[in-house]
């Protein structure tokens, strides 16, 4: 729950009013302005929420249900309210006359970038109030249900108010949530140290390893250990793309950056030429498996290709049958094992992509940050890549180095993303400069007259350090 000054600083973010404010502060004071019963069409639901702390009326297990369901597990959404107080906007009926109407919208919404009423209806309840009351419920452009007159209403509060359609459910995510229902409810299902450390190391060295994969290699866990690091977000899974349900489909990643990095490799080499399409990277180093046998590339010519075997077999390929072999699909990318765990079939994504060993490399010393940002460089050039240009903030000669960088990555590594990696940990001389001897003396004081039952402090062992230096002609 938000407290006293986070709300103010929210409201000062949002630019809100006063008058805001003080019906936001109302709202939670406020018990629901009605209860929701059951009908012929519907069930009603009463959700224990853990984001409120309360229990939250849902009008249909169907429909609003759903809606509870995406607030919860929303991390942009703060908090939310059932059946807040009515609110009376003014309504043209179908004879013209402006009315005035009582409306309790389902849901009051307090997001990090707005805040507002939500109304969900089924599709079909649209459809028929769209002929009953077509000066309150309209269908824009874009196929969006809107309801324009409480929407003005809103606005006089800098909120928003939406019209939210069972049509714009994702069930896939709704079916994600249900199956991790057990791990996002209780603290009962809480993962040993050792075995969240074993299962985020064999994801962040194998990206997208795919979720049977990962229950396939349990050593010291279990599915539940997996789901619980997915729930709790120590794992990221995109719950929209793929049902739980259905691992083998299902791709894991350390974290969302990485995972939105990976995608964009992908993305990428399927625009690829047909050689990189099919997972083929051509520099030097890399494997390709011909045949059912795996080779090594170790020469690429302008008119021909070196590939050498395991048992040292080595054969040379003109560029021509080369090309031939790829399209057939009868010489792809192979996968390189580098840890004895890795059962064979597993893979990461760069390694489907076709990317070299060091730029997969590259990747995998990468954090988070470092993959945030380079998303955000891509973003600003991929329309420049494609041949347009969309203006931007970014200035003309930073773009331009970062198309270099791109391009240049894509000659050497066959993966332009990693040429947008932020190279902060190159920067700077890194070089010890304190000589072998100050290091002595340096381990002897912190074990001698530091680490010690009796701790001196850190001032006066220093002080004692510089002198013996001095005394020592030590710099």
């Amino acid at each position: 729950m938000l407290g006293s000054q986070e709300l103010t600083d929210l409201c000062q973010r949002l630019g809100l009013s006063e008058q805001a404010k003080a019906t936001i502060e109302s709202i939670p004071s406020s018990p629901p302005a009605r209860r929701v019963r059951s009908a012929a069409g519907n069930v009603s639901v009463r959700y224990p929420s853990r984001k409120m702390g309360v229990t939250i009326q849902a009008e249909s297990h169907r429909n609003e249900l759903a809606g509870v369901y995406e607030k919860e597990h929303d991390p942009e959404t703060l908090e939310y309210f059932d059946q807040s107080p009515p609110i009376k906007p003014v309504c043209r009926a179908k004879n013209g006359q402006q009315v005035g109407v009582l409306h309790t919208p389902d849901y009051f919404v307090i997001r990090t970038d707005s805040i507002g009423w939500e109304e969900w209806k089924t599709e079909e309840e649209l459809l028929r109030l769209l002929v009953k009351m077509p000066n309150r419920y309209v269908r824009d452009e874009d196929g969006r249900w809107r309801c324009p007159p409480v929407e003005r209403y809103a606005e006089q509060f800098g909120f928003y108010y939406r019209v939210r359609s069972s049509a714009e459910i994702d069930w896939i995510l709704q079916r994600n949530l249900l199956f991790l229902g057990d791990h996002l409810h209780t603290d009962s299902t809480a993962v040993h140290e050792k075995a969240a450390e074993a299962i985020l190391t064999l994801v962040t060295n194998t990206p997208g390893l795919g979720l049977d994969e990962l229950l396939g290699l349990a050593q010291g866990w279990n599915s539940d250990d997996v789901y619980t690091l997915i729930a709790r977000d120590r794992l990221y899974v995109d719950l929209r793309a793929t049902p739980l349900a259905e691992p083998e489909r299902v791709r894991v990643f350390r974290d969302k950056e990485t995972a939105r990095a990976y995608a964009l490799i992908t993305e990428v080499s399927s625009e690829a030429p047909a050689s990189c399409s099919r997972g083929v990277s051509l520099a030097v180093g890399s494997l390709v498996n011909w045949d059912g046998r795996h080779w090594m590339i170790v020469n690429s010519g302008q008119t021909a290709i070196a590939l050498l075997a395991k048992d040292g077999t080595l054969v040379e390929l003109p560029n021509v049958t080369l090309e031939g072999l790829i399209v057939q699909g009868k010489l792809v990318g192979a996968i390189e094992r580098g840890q004895a765990t890795i059962r064979p079939g597993s893979s990461d994504v760069s390694e489907r992509a076709g990317v070299n060993t060091e730029a997969r490399a590259l990747l995998l010393r990468a954090s988070p940050d470092d993959f945030r940002e380079a998303n955000r460089r891509y973003a600003t050039i991929a329309s420049h890549l494609s041949g347009g240009k969309t203006p931007g903030t970014t200035p003309t000669r930073t773009v331009r180095q970062w198309l270099m960088t791109w391009r240049q990555a894509e000659r050497t590594h066959n993966c332009g993303y990693v040429g947008l990696l932020p190279q902060t940990s190159l920067r700077g001389n890194r070089n010890r400069k304190l000589t072998e001897a100050v290091l002595l003396l340096l381990d002897e004081f912190i074990a001698k007259d530091y680490e010690t039952l009796k701790q001196k402090g850190k001032l006066e062992v220093y002080a004692a350090l510089v002198r013996a230096c001095e005394e020592q002609a030590i710099t």
